[in-house]
């Protein structure tokens, strides 16, 4: 399967490439994204650091978004990774 994620982090944008499990992060914004997600700097921090959550951050308007469940819910699985406890996916 083959998805882009847009990042909109305080205006500027990166965006991921996930083509069969690789993903090719690139500069500047997509024409295709199947997801949009917009934050400022300290939020991302704060995601990537674990000092916030995922849904935590959507219910508290700190993320907008723009795309289909299905989308986000892949994203964040690619993003974040295993969680702790979880079982490795069958490959």
């Amino acid at each position: 399967m083959r998805e882009t994620y847009e990042f909109l982090i305080d205006g500027e944008g990166f965006h991921l490439v996930v083509d069969d499990g690789a993903v090719q992060p690139r500069a500047g914004r997509a024409r295709d994204a199947a997801l949009i997600l917009s934050m400022s700097a300290g939020t991302l921090l704060d995601l990537l650091s674990g000092a916030l959550a995922p849904l935590d951050a959507l219910g508290g308007g700190r993320v907008e978004v723009q795309g289909p469940a299905a989308a986000l819910e892949r994203c964040v699985a690619i993003v974040a990774g295993p969680q702790p406890g979880s079982a490795p996916s069958p490959a």
